[in-house]
C-alpha cells in the first residue's frame, strides 16, 4: 500500500509517493487535490515517483478525474523521477501521456516564474571597517 505526502512551496505542491499507488493511495490522494484547489494558491503540481514501482490499471479512471479537476483550474501537473520499467508499463496501457513525465522540474519552474533567484549582496568594505578601526 502507498501514501501520499503533499510538501507545500511557494505556489506550488511537490507530492511524494512512499509506495505502490492503489486504491487507498488515491483516496489520500484525493483529498490532497480538493485541499490544493480549495486553497487556489498552487500553479504546479509536481508528481515525485521515486518510489513507486506499480500502478494499478484500475484507478486510472479516477486519477485523471483528479488531473482533469487541476488542469480546469489552470494547474500544471508534472511527474519526476519515474522508474524507467513504470513509464514502460504505462506506455503499453496508452495512459503514460497523461502523467506528462519530464526529466527536470527546474525549466518548468522558471516558466511560471516559481523559482526561488539567487540574490548575491555584494559588500564593499574600506580598509579600515574590514580591520575594525
Amino acid at each position: 500500500m502507498g501514501m501520499v505526502e503533499r510538501i507545500t512551496k511557494n505556489h506550488f505542491s511537490v507530492l511524494v509517493f512512499s509506495g505502490d499507488i492503489d486504491q487507498d493511495c488515491v483516496k489520500s490522494l484525493a483529498m490532497i487535490f480538493d485541499a490544493i484547489l480549495e486553497d487556489e494558491k498552487d500553479k504546479l503540481i509536481i508528481l515525485d515517483f521515486k518510489k513507486v514501482e506499480y500502478i494499478s490499471p484500475n484507478i486510472y479512471n479516477e486519477i485523471f478525474r483528479l488531473f482533469s479537476s487541476a488542469q480546469e483550474r489552470k494547474i500544471l501537473i508534472y511527474t519526476i523521477n519515474a522508474k524507467p520499467k513504470l513509464v514502460r508499463e504505462l506506455k503499453s496501457d496508452f495512459v503514460d501521456q497523461k502523467f506528462n513525465f519530464t526529466d527536470s522540474i527546474t525549466s518548468k519552474l522558471e516558466e511560471l516564474n516559481l523559482k526561488k533567484k539567487r540574490i548575491v549582496l555584494l559588500c564593499f568594505l574600506t580598509k579600515s571597517e574590514f580591520l575594525n578601526e
